[in-house]
């Protein structure tokens, strides 16, 4: 639902990033699928592809709307404006990019940072959760191994810090009460 004829309301964006980082638990097609279709629905592109940049070409790994003809070489990151449409190609892993399109007339290329935040939650939501486990895994065998407080805080903000890639954590705390 838009919120004011053309951008869509918070609530919309809000549901769509919530899905694509809960899509990571059900696989890479299930990411892909809901990335593509937020892409085009909350950027009102005529499509959206997600694509996989191969020596041999290109192959597409999920569509929402109509079909882009892809050249053999990886499209520019960012916004290209041409002709026939207007495009903005923007990584998600490795040499896969997310690539959604206007038709001539239309270029939204006003819409890059809402594309690239999409790209960015679908990346977060493909991230293997292994290592985040293990790290936690060694923080509650120091749990229980350890008595002392500090260590184990510090343990705690590290193996966090390390799980979610975040060069700062902390653990703070309070009383029931505040």
């Amino acid at each position: 639902m838009a919120s004011d004829g053309g951008t869509p309301a918070q609530s919309d964006w809000a549901q769509a990033c919530l899905h694509i980082l809960e899509a990571g638990a059900a696989g890479t097609d299930r990411v892909f699928a809901l990335l593509v279709a937020a892409a085009r629905r909350l950027c009102d592109g005529d499509g959206a592809s997600v694509v996989a940049w191969h020596a041999t070409g290109p192959r597409q790994l999920a569509v929402s709307g109509s079909a882009l003809e892809l050249p053999d070489r990886r499209l520019a990151e960012g916004i290209t404006v041409e002709p026939e449409r207007s495009t903005v190609s923007l990584a998600v892993q490795g040499e896969i990019d997310l690539v959604v399109w206007w038709g001539a007339g239309r270029p939204r290329t006003d819409r890059l940072e809402e594309i690239r935040l999409l790209a960015t939650l679908a990346a977060t939501a493909l991230r293997p959760a292994g290592p985040a486990v293990s790290s936690l895994y060694a923080v509650a065998r120091q749990l229980l191994a350890s008595r002392e407080r500090e260590e184990v805080l510090l343990g705690l903000a590290t193996a966090t810090a390390d799980a979610l890639r975040a060069e700062i954590a902390g653990v703070f705390l309070t009383t029931p009460d505040g």
